[in-house]
């Protein structure tokens, strides 16, 4: 009888370690790999702010930089959002944002990225809308903080 105890005792616990190991793996850890790089994204839309909100018409390397990041910060988003099982459940319960609000930052930061540069190299546009893409991108980045619920 002892013995059986013993046994259910073992059992159970690895049942339990092992369903808790399954659940950090699949669940947990792609949830906060999902918040890391939300946290990453409001890094760099601080770092990058004097870049993104003067777009040039010259080729410059921080703005290379700044461009890359946040093509970077879009795809990685959209990339982690997949990976969490049962994303529209979560986001009902509101333990993760909206898949619609993802989508859209993920948008807006891919804009952010093609709008580095005037003209040939990025954002061809003419007459008022040109000066504008600094205010764009700007407008851009208070939309994604609304989205990603960012408060800086």
């Amino acid at each position: 009888m002892k013995s059986n105890t013993v046994f259910l005792t073992v059992f159970s616990g690895t049942l339990v370690f092992t369903l808790g190991q399954i659940i950090q793996k699949f669940i947990i850890d792609p949830i906060q790999e999902q918040k890391n790089e939300i946290g990453k994204i409001a890094d760099s839309l601080i770092f990058y702010a004097n870049i993104y909100s003067n777009p040039v018409t010259t080729q410059s390397e921080r703005h290379d930089q700044a461009s890359e990041k946040f093509r970077q910060h879009s795809s990685l988003l959209t990339s982690k959002t997949h990976l969490i099982p049962r994303y529209k459940l979560w986001s009902f319960c509101r333990i993760v944002i909206k898949p619609e609000k993802i989508i859209k930052a993920s948008e807006r930061l891919l804009r952010i990225s093609n709008n580095m540069y005037l003209g040939p190299l990025g954002a061809n546009l003419h007459g008022p809308d040109r000066d504008n893409v600094g205010i764009r991108n700007s407008n851009d980045v208070d939309e994604i903080k609304a989205l990603l619920n960012l408060v800086i």
